[in-house]
């Protein structure tokens, strides 16, 4: 009865690994022809976007599985009139200030539970104030041309893919993950990011 035992448990860990068969159109779409030579995972997301504020636990998935090939841009096109060039210029000045996660954290935190809409420049230097930034080295980071440079990069990739919604991952250059795939997903954050894995693999 053993090796039968043994045989059933085999074939129920096989299953579960093959669960999901992921298909082009449905899980995913090939946005370019080539993928990138590493491993990389873009994620364009808002700070004025309730569905990323509810992905911040997946993408502490993402990063502890894939650390430093995750980067995240920030988009323009959800922010207030007015402040579309600056939240770029906001989170280019987090990552230069190596900040990101507590900056991500005290807005997401003002935006979707104290209800409190970043609408100014000096909103921004307040948040950062609140996590322990000097206000000099926020003005100094702000208007560095290091500080340009990111968020331009940021605008440019944004276009290239062109993006249109919030969150999104594209992987390797190639792929574009597709979360309506996922409608059925008893977990869908496990299921998303065996996806993710599947596409960093995939040619």
């Amino acid at each position: 009865m053993k090796p039968l035992f043994i045989s059933i448990l085999l074939l129920f860990s096989a299953s579960a690994v093959a669960a999901i068969q992921f298909e082009e159109n449905l899980h995913y779409k090939v946005v370019a022809e080539e993928r990138t030579d590493d491993t990389q995972i873009l994620e364009f997301f808002s700070f004025y976007c309730a569905t990323c504020y509810r992905y911040q636990a997946f993408n502490q998935l993402l990063k502890n599985q894939f650390d430093g090939d995750l980067h995240k841009f920030h988009v323009e096109f959800l922010s207030p009139p007015g402040m579309q060039e600056d939240m770029v210029k906001a989170w280019a000045t987090a990552q230069l200030l190596s900040v990101e996660a507590a900056f991500s954290r005290e807005i997401f935190d003002r935006h979707f539970e104290q209800r409190q809409r970043t609408e100014s420049l000096q909103d921004v230097e307040d948040a950062f104030l609140a996590i322990g930034v000097e206000a000099q080295d926020f003005q100094n980071t702000l208007n560095s041309f290091q500080t340009r440079t990111l968020s331009r990069r940021m605008l440019q990739q944004a276009e290239r893919y062109q993006i249109r919604g919030t969150p999104t991952y594209i992987v390797n250059g190639k792929y574009q993950m597709l979360p309506q795939g996922f409608r059925n997903s008893a977990n869908f954050f496990d299921d998303y990011l065996e996806l993710a894995t599947y596409l960093a693999n995939k040619d």
